[in-house]
This record gives structure tokens, C-alpha cells and sequence, in this order.
């Protein structure tokens, strides 16, 4: 399973708190998704799971190996992980605290469509966005 993740309106949050502000919001996001990993992993609902920084404000989770239980729960996890943390962010439209969107996408093998992979689960997060952010789409 792979799931694209964007920090919402994560520009305004740079341009109101400051970079430094920034890159500590992007450590607590990055901590907060590896936390709800490991419970995962612990809890023996996926293995060898990890969070990369994708780019800017976005982050790939990659999951080798789940159950669609696992995924569809892992989905929610994530968006709770971060609301959790409860950072503020007075330019985001999610209650003034910092949120993410996520899309994801399951599929038994990647082999050979990897690059398909991305692009779906990047489609599903511009979705997320565009129903109004702070959600994941997993399903078309």
C-alpha cells in the first residue's frame, strides 16, 4: 500500500509562523505517522512500514506488507495521528489546527506498475484536497 500525504495549506503555515516553525510542524507530522506506523506494526496489522519525505510538504507511506483491514484503518490513523498533535495553524481551514490530506492505494503486487501506483495515490490526495482536505480517499 502506498499513501501520498500533504500538509494543508502548509505555504500559509510557512508564511504565518516562519520556517523554523516549518520545518518543526514537518518533524512533528513526520513523528506522528512513523508513531501510528509502529503501533500498526505492533498491533501485527502491517510490516516493514515507513514514512519518507516526499518533497516540500509531502510525504510518502509506504506499506509493504497489510491487509486491507489494515489499510482501510490505516487511512483514518493517519488523519487522527496528526489532528492529535493539536498545532495550531490560524490560516487552515480544518478548526485552526494543522491537518493533513492523504489518497491512497492498495494493490497486491506493484510489480511492474509502481509508477501507476504514484500517480493513482497522488489523484486520490488532489481529491482529498479538492472534497475539502483533513481526509483521506482511498477508493476511487
Amino acid at each position: 500500500a502506498l499513501f501520498m500525504i500533504d500538509v494543508d495549506h502548509f505555504k500559509r503555515y510557512n508564511d504565518h509562523y516562519g520556517h523554523q516553525a516549518g520545518d518543526d510542524c514537518l518533524r512533528a507530522v513526520a513523528g506522528a505517522l512513523t508513531d501510528t506506523l509502529s503501533a500498526t506494526e505492533a498491533a501485527g496489522l502491517t510490516r516493514d512500514a515507513f514514512v519518507a519525505r516526499y518533497g516540500g510538504e509531502e510525504f510518502a507511506v509506504v506499506v509493504p506488507a497489510g491487509s486491507e483491514a489494515a489499510f482501510s484503518h490505516l487511512a483514518g490513523a493517519l488523519i487522527e495521528a496528526v489532528r492529535q498533535l493539536d498545532l495550531p495553524h490560524e490560516k487552515n481551514d480544518a478548526g485552526g489546527r494543522v491537518s493533513i490530506s492523504a489518497g491512497g492505494v492498495r494493490c497486491v503486487s506493484a510489480a511492474g506498475k509502481l509508477a501507476n501506483v504514484f500517480r493513482l495515490a497522488d489523484t486520490r490526495l488532489y481529491r482529498a484536497k479538492h472534497e475539502g482536505r483533513n481526509r483521506a480517499v482511498v477508493s476511487d
